[in-house]
């Protein structure tokens, strides 16, 4: 799908796209909204290190930066097919082409207790609650990081314990 470039905003964030230490977010804006949004960030943001801007600056206008993209952007798609297919008899959110995935837990399961077994097996996922802002409960889900793994067979690996230790009856007893 192709958007309107006079209508479209592009944001992404370098640690995401680029390198985890790079911590800079870019946008990308229509000239037509570029004052009025250079206004608001200036409002509201604190100044990045100049070496990151220049770096980020400096890697977007390569030309590989587009291939670069494609190619993340094409794997991320083929992790998320591998987690859909691996875990498809849970409930999943998760976007095309993002390198997370939400499993929500099956009645009953308490996502602590999942995170515990599956790091006693080499697998680290996190529970909502690092995630949730106000006093609202963190729903009972892991999320499963899908752009962590070194390569798809190890994300496979890694999904398949996910859907043995769902298989598994909860444990009584939980420490933290």
């Amino acid at each position: 799908m192709r958007l309107p470039p006079e209508r479209t905003l592009f944001v992404f964030s370098t640690a995401k796209v680029l390198a985890g230490g790079l911590r800079i977010g870019v946008l990308r804006t229509p000239n037509k909204l570029l004052e009025r949004l250079a206004a608001g960030l200036r409002a509201q943001s604190w100044m990045v290190p100049p070496l990151m801007v220049d770096i980020a600056c400096y890697w977007v206008a390569q030309p590989e930066a587009a291939s670069l993209l494609a190619w993340q952007t094409e794997e991320l798609a083929a992790r998320q097919q591998i987690a859909t297919e691996v875990l498809t008899d849970y409930r999943l959110g998760r976007s095309h082409n993002g390198s997370n995935v939400w499993l929500t837990l099956p009645e009953g399961r308490r996502a602590i207790e999942l995170c515990e077994r599956l790091q006693l097996q080499g697998v680290k996922v996190s529970n909502a609650e690092p995630f949730c802002v106000g006093s609202t409960p963190a729903p009972q889900a892991i999320r499963i990081c899908i752009g962590a793994a070194a390569d798809r067979q190890t994300l496979t690996q890694a999904l398949n314990v996910i859907k043995q230790c769902l298989a598994q009856p909860p444990l009584a007893n939980v420490t933290v």
